[in-house]
This record gives C-alpha cells, sequence and structure tokens, in this order.
C-alpha cells in the first residue's frame, strides 16, 4: 500500500505503508486492552471482547522499508468464542502469547494451542523466573535463546518488566517482518490449508454431564468429538451435539472399503415440535433429534415445503446411492437376472 503525502515544499512523495495482522493471546484480554488502547487511540469500546472476542490495536513501526501498520489483534480466550475464532486467525502473520505471572507461564499450554500452527510465535512472560521455565505438553523448554523451530513454526521467547514494554517486543516484530517482506520469505496464515479440527465445545460443563447422562440412558454413546452414531438396517445417523446438527449415512457404506462414502447433512425443521434452524439453545435441539430417530418418529418431520421433509431428503440420499454405489447396482443387476430365471422356472413349470 502507498500513500501520498507533501513535503514542506509541497511536493508530493509516495511514502511505503505495509499491512499486517498480529494475533496476541492472554488470560486476561480486557485488562491488556485497556492498558494498550491509549498506544493507538482507537475509539471502540473493549466491551467488543464480550461481543465478538478480539479487540483490535494499530501500532505503526518505522521500518527500513516504510510504515509498517500493525494491527494486532487481543483475543478472548473463553470457550464460547471458539466457534469463529478460526476466522480471526487468517491472514495473521505472527503470534504474541503473554503470561502475565509465574503461573499463568507454567500452564500457557491452552493459549499456545490456540495459536496457528506454523505462525512465528513469541511467548512473553512477566516478571517470572529465570530458573523456572514451563515445560509444554510437547516437551518443549522455552529458554533465553533466540529462536528455535516447533513444528514447522518459530518459537521465541521473551521477558518484560511491565506491560508498556511490550511496544517493543512490536517494534522488534515489525523490524522482522520487515526483513521478511523484504528478502521475499513473508508468509500469512490461511484457514483452509489446515486439516479440519474440532473447535466447537460445550460452553457448560454441567449440561455437557446431563447430556452425556441422557445419552447412556438411552444406550448410546457420547464420544469424545461430541457425535452419538446410530446404526439402523438403511440409515445410519450421526447427531452432532457440538454443532447441533444431523448427518444421515447410508449403513452399507460405513463398512465398504470403496472411499465414496454416501451421506448427507440433513436440515431439521419443525417449530411445533421444538425443532428449529433457527434458534436453539446449547444442545437440546441435537437431544430433540436424537429422541425422534430413538423413537422411530425422526422420518415423520416436516419442514415448511418438502424438501424440508427428512423422508424427502432420506430419498434423495437412498437415489444417489443407487445410482452411484456400483456394488449397488452389481446387486441390483444380480436381483433381476434371479428374477427373469425364476420367472422362466414358473413359466415351464406351468
Amino acid at each position: 500500500m502507498q500513500r501520498e503525502q507533501c513535503n514542506i515544499n509541497g511536493n508530493s512523495e509516495i511514502e511505503n505503508v505495509y499491512l499486517c495482522k498480529i494475533l496476541l493471546f492472554t488470560e486476561d484480554a480486557r485488562k491488556l486492552a485497556e492498558k494498550l488502547r491509549p498506544i493507538s487511540g482507537n475509539s471502540v469500546s473493549t466491551n467488543c471482547l464480550d461481543t465478538i472476542g478480539m479487540y483490535p490495536l494499530v501500532e505503526h513501526i518505522e521500518t527500513s522499508l516504510g510504515t509498517l501498520a500493525m494491527s494486532i489483534w487481543i483475543i478472548n480466550t473463553e470457550e464460547k468464542f471458539s466457534q469463529f475464532r478460526m476466522g480471526y486467525f487468517s491472514g495473521a502473520s505472527q503470534s504474541i502469547v503473554l503470561c502475565n505471572d509465574q503461573e499463568e507461564l507454567n500452564n500457557f499450554e491452552k493459549l499456545y494451542l490456540m495459536t496457528p500452527t506454523g505462525v512465528p510465535t513469541t511467548v512473553l512472560s512477566k516478571n517470572a523466573n529465570d530458573n523456572e521455565l514451563p515445560l509444554d505438553q510437547e516437551n518443549i523448554l522455552l529458554a533465553n535463546e533466540p529462536l528455535f523451530e516447533n513444528q514447522g513454526r518459530m518459537i521465541n521467547y521473551r521477558k518484560i518488566s511491565d506491560l508498556q514494554s511490550i511496544r517493543t517486543v512490536f517494534k522488534d516484530i515489525g523490524n522482522k517482518i520487515s526483513e521478511d517482506i523484504a528478502s521475499g520469505h513473508y508468509h500469512i496464515f490461511t484457514p483452509d490449508l489446515v486439516s479440519p479440527s474440532n473447535i466447537y465445545r460445550f460452553y457448560n460443563k454441567e449440561s455437557f454431564n446431563k447430556v452425556q447422562e441422557l445419552v447412556g440412558k438411552l444406550g448410546y454413546e457420547l464420544n469424545e468429538k461430541g457425535i452419538v452414531s446410530i446404526s439402523q438396517t438403511e440409515f445410519s445417523f450421526e447427531v452432532d451435539f457440538y454443532r447441533n446438527q444431523v448427518a444421515a449415512f447410508i449403513s452399507n457404506c460405513l463398512h465398504c472399503e470403496k472411499k465414496c462414502k454416501h451421506y448427507r447433512k440433513l436440515c431439521v425443521i419443525e417449530e411445533d415440535q421444538g425443532y428449529s434452524n433457527k434458534i436453539h439453545f446449547d444442545n437440546l435441539r441435537a437431544l430433540a433429534i436424537l429422541y425422534a430417530i430413538h423413537d422411530g418418529d425422526f422420518e415423520k418431520l416436516h419442514g415448511k415445503n418438502e424438501k424440508e421433509n427428512i423422508s424427502f431428503q432420506l430419498q434423495r440420499l437412498r437415489n444417489h446411492y443407487q445410482v452411484n454405489c456400483e456394488f449397488e447396482q452389481k446387486e441390483r443387476e444380480f436381483q433381476e437376472q434371479s428374477l427373469k430365471i425364476l420367472r422362466k422356472k414358473r413359466k415351464k413349470s406351468n
């Protein structure tokens, strides 16, 4: 990006301005945002940490290339924001993990694992002891040494005396980014390149335990991915309690060597019975779907139009399977041939 400025002689000149995004993770995001807010003159209220789970700061760094406008996103680490946090990571080139005391430094794995894999990460400790550095769950000891690699990312450990000193860290990171831009080694994080992972969690532990109890009474198991699998003769179902949705599978596909698994995510709408895609609270919708399948009433659910009927959606899945599965086609051809032979035998006997 370039912007035009006028010098004292009235001549216009072009100034190079580069943009980058930094992610900053800390346990007390609001306190940090309020203390750092003056550095960017941000008019946005820190209340946005409670609504969108992120607070933006802007720091301008003068580098050899020109001005680097660093957009620093302070991330709210509460679990309820995990659903869309991946979207905040997109386009980030660096991340920072700030530990305010020795206890946070000793237990920084949660913050560290939130940072995008592959993005260079700086771990900051405030008032930490040199002899008590943390050991993360990947058995990598952080030390007062320069950068080292960890699963494709660069890790840097730094100490700061107070929060105001973090601006020095911003400046150092900015200079490193400018060097990467100049050398052609500048990279940003792209979520599409990361294999999908389950970033959804239950917000309420009591609710989670209650769901496990209710699911167990029905004779099913709620696995660690939040999914209950129900196997039936023609169709099998996976009720996803993390996402409040259900998918139907052709049962024959589940044990097939072919990779062309035939399944369909179902649209479930029956507002009069409490099923709705519009509004749901916690995992009640998934629980209602599970009971409908268990009671044998699931295929009777109707939507506002025919395409929203569960029976219609399952029929489309059945048709797709019959047309595309080569084993099903061979089986159908065998059944037709067998029926022809049987008819011929009956004619001869008559």
